[in-house]
């Protein structure tokens, strides 16, 4: 990881203006999130680098002005957590999001727990801020929304 500082326009006196909008309340902006943020392909907005960062109160409210309905759960999901759950390259599995594209909404509800469970896995094997509660609060703001919309 590079100590160089971070130019962005969204980063005043060590907060991320995005993200303390959002909140209502300065959030500290950390370096190395600052960096994935920049360089992903939903820089210097909402993504799934920065989200992590917020209150978990503030998570469900954020993920509804994301603009999600991709072609299944796994792929808004994907937008929320990112690599914690796209295939690894080289790697023999098929990855969470592949896996969740072939689920139904229900199949999703019911195994929530066990999905749950594997991303906070990998986020802590990667040393990425995502508690269980908040993965869970995500994931059950997604499921609400395709509920909802995929009538």
């Amino acid at each position: 990881m590079s100590n160089a500082p971070i130019e962005c326009e969204h980063l005043s006196d060590g907060n991320c203006e995005i993200l303390s909008l959002i909140a209502s309340q300065a959030i500290n902006a950390k370096q190395d999130t600052c960096q994935a943020c920049l360089s992903c392909s939903r820089p210097k907005r909402l993504n799934e680098h920065n989200i992590s960062l917020l209150p978990e109160d503030k998570i469900e409210a954020a993920i509804e002005s994301m603009e999600l309905g991709g072609s299944s759960i796994g792929d808004d999901l994907s937008k929320i957590f990112g690599v914690l759950i796209k295939k690894k390259e080289g790697c023999g599995c098929s990855g969470t999001q592949d896996a969740m594209n072939a689920m139904t909404l229900d199949q999703v509800k019911n195994q929530k727990e066990q999905i749950i469970h594997k991303i906070h896995k990998t986020a802590v094997k990667m040393g990425v801020p995502w508690g269980e509660t908040a993965i869970r609060m995500a994931i059950n703001a997604v499921i609400l929304k395709r509920s909802i919309f995929d009538r």
